[in-house]
């Protein structure tokens, strides 16, 4: 219940619904160490299913579980 209970911020509307079908269908695994921030590099990353860092996402206005922003990942999933 305490999974259940986590919010759920900093997420656009399909992430934040993707999330929450987790929660509901009991498939949501929180995070046991934080994760590596893809903006930052930084081990900061402490939410489930997200990809950079809250401070990074705040600064830059990204979504912090898909980050599809051309200048950050390029946009093209790695492919050249």
């Amino acid at each position: 219940d305490k999974i259940l209970s986590s919010p759920n911020v900093g997420v656009c509307r399909r992430c934040h619904e993707k999330i929450e079908w987790r929660k509901k269908y009991r498939k949501y695994k929180p995070r046991t160490q934080p994760g590596k921030c893809n903006v930052c590099m930084k081990r900061n990353v402490k939410a489930a299913y997200h990809t950079i860092c809250r401070d990074c996402a705040v600064g830059d206005r990204a979504n912090a579980s898909v980050v599809a922003n051309a200048a950050i990942g390029g946009g093209n999933g790695g492919r050249s």
